[in-house]
C-alpha cells in the first residue's frame, strides 16, 4: 500500500513543482492549461508502461503464458492505470489549487 501513497504522492509532487516551472515560464497562459499540463507527466508514463505491459500479455502465446501469469500481469496493468487516472486527478487538483494561490489577477 506505501508505494501506491509513493506513486500518488509523486504524481502530486511533480504536478505542484512543474505547474510552478510553467507558471513562471509562461505568465500569458490560463491557469487551467497550466495546471493539466503540469499534472500529465507521471500519470502519462505510467499509463503508457501499463499499456505496453497490457498488450504485450494480451498478444502472448499460451506457452509464454504459464497458468496464468498473463492473466496477472493484464489485471496489475489495469489496477496501476487507474492509479495512474487517480494520480492525475490528484495533481490537477493541487495543482489548480497551489495556481490559485499564486496567480495574481
Amino acid at each position: 500500500m506505501s508505494e501506491v501513497f509513493g506513486f500518488l504522492g509523486g504524481c502530486i509532487v511533480v504536478a505542484a513543482l512543474f505547474g510552478a516551472v510553467l507558471h513562471r515560464l509562461r505568465p500569458n497562459w490560463r491557469r487551467w492549461r497550466v495546471a493539466v499540463i503540469s499534472a500529465l507527466p507521471v500519470p502519462t508514463i505510467a499509463l503508457a508502461a501499463c499499456l505496453y505491459l497490457f498488450v504485450d500479455a494480451a498478444s502472448a502465446s499460451p506457452e509464454e503464458c504459464g497458468v496464468d501469469a498473463c492473466g496477472m500481469v493484464m489485471m496489475a496493468a489495469m489496477v496501476v492505470g487507474g492509479f495512474a487516472i487517480v494520480g492525475f486527478a490528484l495533481g490537477l487538483f493541487v495543482s489548480a489549487g497551489i495556481l490559485r494561490l499564486w496567480w495574481k489577477p
